[in-house]
């Protein structure tokens, strides 16, 4: 599915029609195409010289065109400053071919590293080998961004990676799946690199020891992001309390440790939006320095607006992965209110950024069919909210996304608040699949 400001091409075409459209792309741009994703299987066949500054690729079953996406021409490879790998089954059978393609890649500043459901433990060693090959080569001299998603048998320790990152100097790593609970190779890992600005830790395994060892390490982290899950209550209770205080201890290590922190962004999984209220269970009034917040769930509504304990936050984006009705919250707000409790944000917040993400449709028809609701809760939650400004974007269905922008009205006497629909025919992206 492709996100706001993208289009997907889906292409059957002989790749002449290819090579056109891609001439024709580079020449309605002003620039090199930098965002051009290729997910392709036979870009070695494109004969015509278009560069491209990004580019997506996956290897995945069946094998027969393994080898052929990594066959890209060599002279092209000096332009890419953006690679995507993807590994599928089976990355044994093309291993002998790969070092020697990523290896000329000289001038590439970030890297996302994606493989799963490795078929054995030789697929891992050989994956292992290919990032030890193109690493030992000064391929990645001038990587500043690196990812890194392994799903394997189990969670992959630091230790088989961090040998692999000693060459760069990263100002932003994401891990993805990684065991930390190893405190020698985890503070080998993230301290070797000390001009860390980003850090992002998604779904991995670690403990407080842990914990500590990597939020003390002396970067100047700007942006933590962390994923984990969080069970309902009423099926684990005793696991819900304990993912709760791991939170809130990471929160504690942050404002402590990181004092330069200003982006902190949180997914919870399996959110059970009955008992996990976040402004009544955690702490967050000692991230003083942290001015954006971003929480997404992926297992409930929010009935009542979390984050009062924000001290000096400026912007909040919050991702649902169910619709949501903004009159409801709006009214659940007063309610809250009506009640003695408090429904307002940070006195600093200047804007609230929501997204509601249903992309397989299940609610389409609830969604996107009652927009005239959407603006009047829109202005609701923005009267109740006493914010500045107010975006709602939701996505799947048809149109694939829209957005809408709510505001004061400069120029109304009476303080009224106009409501736009943004356009949505920005491409910032393209994504090609053959």
């Amino acid at each position: 599915m492709a996100t706001p400001g993208q289009r997907r091409l889906p292409v059957d075409l002989p790749n002449e029609i290819i090579a056109l459209v891609l001439e024709e792309l580079a020449k309605n741009t002003k620039k090199a195409i930098a965002n051009l994703r290729l997910t392709c299987k036979r870009l070695h066949d494109v004969s015509e010289p278009v560069f491209f500054r990004s580019i997506l690729l996956e290897s995945t079953f069946p094998y027969d065109d393994a080898q052929h996406c990594l066959n890209v021409r060599q002279e092209r490879h000096s332009h890419v400053q953006d690679l995507t790998m993807v590994y599928g089954f089976g990355i044994s059978k093309h291993h002998p071919s790969m070092p020697q393609c990523l290896g000329s890649f000289k001038n590439l500043k970030s890297m996302r590293i994606s493989a799963f459901a490795f078929n054995d433990y030789q697929d891992f060693r050989l994956f292992c080998t290919i990032l030890d090959y193109q690493l030992t080569t000064n391929a990645f001299s001038e990587l500043k961004e690196c990812s890194i998603s392994l799903k394997s048998f189990d969670k992959t320790s630091a230790l088989k990676i961090s040998s692999l990152l000693k060459a760069c100097k990263l100002s932003k790593l994401a891990l993805h799946y990684i065991d930390l609970r190893d405190i020698n190779s985890t503070s080998s890992l993230i301290g070797h690199h000390s001009c860390l600005k980003e850090l992002e830790l998604n779904e991995c395994a670690w403990d407080a020891t842990t914990l500590a060892a990597i939020l003390a390490v002396p970067s100047k982290l700007e942006t933590f992001a962390v994923e984990m899950q969080i069970p309902k209550r009423r099926h684990s209770p005793n696991l819900y309390d304990e993912q709760l205080e791991t939170l809130q201890k990471t929160i504690n290590l942050l404002s402590e440790k990181q004092k330069s922190l200003k982006t902190l962004k949180l997914t919870v999984d399996d959110w059970d939006r009955y008992y996990f209220n976040l402004s009544q269970t955690l702490d967050f009034t000692g991230l003083h320095g942290v001015k954006e917040m971003s929480f997404k769930t992926t297992g409930g509504r929010l009935p009542f607006m979390p984050f009062e304990n924000l001290p000096n936050c400026e912007r909040l984006e919050i991702f649902l992965t169910e619709p949501v009705s903004l009159l409801l919250i709006a009214r659940n707000l007063k309610e809250h209110r009506s009640n003695g409790g408090s429904s307002r944000v940070p006195k600093s917040l200047r804007r609230l950024d929501i997204f509601a993400d249903d992309r397989d449709g299940s609610y389409d028809g609830f969604r996107f069919s009652e927009n005239a609701k959407i603006r009047v809760g829109m202005k609701e939650l923005m009267e109740i909210l006493e914010i500045p400004h107010l975006t709602y974007t939701q996505q799947g269905g048809s149109p694939s996304w829209k957005t809408f922008s709510a505001e004061w009205d400069p120029t109304s006497t009476d303080g009224d608040i106009a409501v736009k629909e943004l356009s949505g025919n920005q491409v910032d992206a393209v994504t090609m699949y053959w």
